[in-house]
């Protein structure tokens, strides 16, 4: 499948796919005549891009450009290769649908330490699970020992920037992904972009950040992507409070009554109409490890952000 971010038109997005070069569906997503669609779908298919390009070209309709004239882009830009094809981006679901109560960390980096001490903490807490929020890894930190005690302990990371690039073989922040093993770069390939869950009654989404939405795979209509968009874009990750009324009105269309999300380093809980949102900080900052946890307790969401001192680190796990 492609997906191409139109402009100018009606349609958000023109979805399609090749088999050997040649069309086999096409959609416009988003706005536009579905009847036109379904014509023109059915009059490509089978036929090669060079084929139908001639048929695209020099319709205009509106702001210089046409329905015609973006198919007519995004097909170029298979053939130059700017456009990729993807699968869509695959959501996991967390399996447990018992969990009560999950404790939730972010921005690892690396840092054995500082994991090992707040695993103990939630342990002593009684968390029943335990999500990373993506940069499991990170410039200069002991990454292979944190992939494997995070394999090691059933910790459920969600693919932050560092770790794409390292399970990609590519540099992290500039620096060489080389370090880390095979195995374990295998293991943060294996590792979502995005984690839905249940807690308690509450439907959760997690995600590490906007990053996601520089995917090929990513689609504004995808599961999820509001949430994503509305929490990334809108918002500015709870950053804008002016438009915290417009996020609660649009929380209507969400799927999940819960958004976990990293990427900041702020630590923040803000509940808007049906939906709570939780943005969990760094694991280190300010001379102490942090983490969030969060359970159903009596009927109700709580929301709280711990801090481990820094020589509880000798003490973990």
């Amino acid at each position: 499948m492609y997906i191409f971010k139109a402009k100018g038109i009606c349609p958000k997005e023109i979805h399609f796919s090749l088999k050997d070069l040649k069309f086999e569906q096409l959609r416009m997503v988003g706005g536009g005549c579905t009847g036109n669609t379904e014509l023109i779908g059915r009059l490509f298919k089978d036929r090669s891009i060079d084929e139908v390009l001639p048929f695209l070209e020099g319709i205009l309709c509106r702001n210089g450009t046409s329905c015609a004239d973006q198919l007519l882009q995004a097909l170029l830009m298979v053939k130059s290769g700017q456009l990729r094809e993807a699968d869509p981006i695959a959501i996991m679901a967390e399996e447990r649908q018992d969990l009560r109560r999950l404790a939730v960390v972010a921005e690892v980096r690396g840092n054995l330490p500082g994991l090992r001490a707040v695993l103990a903490a939630a342990t002593a807490e009684g968390a029943e699970a335990v999500y990373s929020l993506g940069n499991l890894v990170g410039p200069g930190g002991e990454n292979n020992a944190v992939v494997e005690l995070a394999a090691k302990q059933g910790i459920r990371n969600i693919q932050g920037p560092n770790d794409c690039n390292a399970a990609n073989h590519k540099p992290i922040n500039g620096e060489g992904a080389e370090a880390i093993r095979l195995k374990n770069r295998d293991r943060l390939l294996l590792d979502p972009l995005i984690l839905t869950f249940q807690l308690g009654p509450r439907r959760g989404v997690a995600f590490q950040g906007g990053f996601i939405q520089d995917f090929p795979g990513f689609s504004d209509y995808s599961p999820y992507a509001t949430e994503i968009i509305m929490t990334c874009n809108l918002s500015d990750y709870l950053r804008d409070e002016t438009v915290f009324p417009a996020l609660a009105t649009m929380t209507e269309q969400f799927t999940a009554d819960l958004v976990l999300f990293g990427q900041t380093g702020q630590w923040k809980h803000v509940r808007l109409g049906k939906v709570d949102f939780i943005n969990v900080g760094a694991l280190a900052a300010n001379h102490q490890y942090g983490y969030a946890l969060v359970a159903w307790t009596q009927g109700d969401l709580e929301v709280e952000f711990r801090t481990v001192p820094l020589d509880n680190a000798s003490k973990g796990v």
